[in-house]
C-alpha cells in the first residue's frame, strides 16, 4: 500500500474548483455562507501546499469540492457559463 500523497492530485482538484468559482451563484445567504466557506478552504488548501502539508491541503481541498457538490445537487448553487 502506498501512503504517500500526490501533490499533483491535489492540484488537480484544487485546478478544478478554481475554474468554477466564480461562476457559482448562491440562491440564498445560507448558500452565500457555504460558498465563502468553500473558498476558505480553497485558501487552506493553498496555504497547507505552500507550507508542503499535502494532507491538510489533501483534506481542504475535498471539504471544499464537497460543498460545491452537495450545493449545486440541493440546488443552492448554480454556475453561470460565462467564459
Amino acid at each position: 500500500m502506498n501512503n504517500t500523497i500526490d501533490p499533483n492530485e491535489i492540484e488537480k482538484w484544487l485546478n478544478k474548483l478554481e475554474k468554477i468559482k466564480h461562476k457559482i451563484k448562491p440562491k440564498n445567504n445560507k448558500a452565500e455562507e457555504f460558498l465563502r466557506n468553500m473558498n476558505a478552504y480553497i485558501d487552506d488548501c493553498k496555504h497547507f501546499m505552500s507550507e508542503n502539508d499535502l494532507f491538510r491541503a489533501l483534506e481542504a481541498v475535498m471539504y471544499a469540492y464537497a460543498i460545491h457538490y452537495v450545493c449545486t445537487e440541493l440546488g443552492l448553487f448554480t454556475e453561470t457559463h460565462h467564459k
